[in-house]
């Protein structure tokens, strides 16, 4: 006869615990028939005291005891869940994180140059008058680097357009451009085309909000400012309407997302062009200073 029980306790007479499935020798003699005292335990209560003897529990089998613990496959499983699902909102977190940032820094610097070329308009005249033919670095040295403190010479380096398809062109790796870095960490260049050579904006400004941090790219970190090429000439983030052609300002968002010139701020757009991402600023912008859905992160 089997005993079966739920949750048991089998105690000696000396009061050693015993536990249901270990094997009791069965030596004879008289300690064959020793009686012990069990202990059936239901939700943490004694509901019933017997005796038994040994050669009962010699053929004890807990077979209503239930395992209380995972085993290890059940606990790798459930860790790995736990962990992918942490992966995914972490890194969601974290790229939400960084686009909030940016548009913060973006539109902060946008505000910066603003009052620096309203302040050198006082000083020198509307932007029409302004002197084109110079040097990027004369011209830098004349009409923005007076109204700044705290600026140094930069160094030399790539930056990419926004689908990676190539680097970009007329930035911080160009020998006529004048690079600087501010006290923030915020480097930025200065080019300047000469209207008689170049049929575009007589000035472009590039600002790296991060400096030589990575990933130096257009729309991420790196946006583009210009002075129109069409009169009357005005300072703004860099778009299709500002820098190539005459058209009407401002520039529509649909221009800005597929602009001829290929500099358009498009999810998607695969084009090789120097110039892929270059009005991405001017997109955050238009949205209200914020990064949409389509905008290519």
């Amino acid at each position: 006869m089997e005993l079966k029980l739920k949750i048991v306790n089998v105690l000696s007479r000396r009061g050693k615990s015993i536990h249901p499935t270990h094997t009791l020798p069965n030596r004879g003699g008289k300690n064959s028939n020793t009686s012990l005292r069990v202990l059936e335990i239901q939700g943490g209560v004694c509901t019933r005291r017997e005796k038994i003897t040994v050669n009962h529990i010699l053929t004890y089998s807990p077979i209503h005891s239930k395992r209380v613990a995972f085993t290890l496959a059940e606990t790798l499983i459930t860790l790995g869940i736990i962990g992918i699902v942490a992966a995914l909102t972490i890194s969601s977190l974290i790229s939400q994180y960084q686009k909030i940032s940016t548009v913060q820094k973006l539109k902060k610097n946008y505000a910066m140059f603003v009052q620096i070329m309203r302040a050198s308009v006082d000083d020198n005249g509307d932007f029409d008058s302004w002197d084109y033919s110079t040097t990027s670095e004369e011209f830098a040295q004349k009409y923005i680097l007076p109204y700044m403190t705290g600026v140094t010479k930069a160094k030399s380096y790539k930056v990419h357009v926004v689908n990676n398809t190539t680097d970009a062109l007329g930035n911080f790796e160009s020998s006529w451009s004048a690079k600087y870095s501010m006290l923030d960490g915020i480097n930025f260049a200065v080019i300047i085309y000469n209207e008689d050579t170049w049929n575009y904006s007589p000035l472009l400004l590039t600002v790296d909000l991060n400096g030589y941090s990575g990933p130096n790219k257009y729309g991420r970190d790196v946006f583009v400012y210009s002075i129109s090429r069409n009169k009357p000439r005005v300072f703004d983030l860099d778009s299709y309407c500002i820098g190539w052609v005459n058209c009407a300002r401002p520039t529509s968002r649909e221009l800005t997302l597929n602009n001829g010139d290929n500099s358009g701020c498009k999810k998607g757009n695969n084009t090789r062009s120097y110039y892929i991402g270059r009005s991405c600023g001017y997109l955050i912008k238009l949205d209200g200073w914020k990064i949409s859905k389509d905008y290519p992160w």
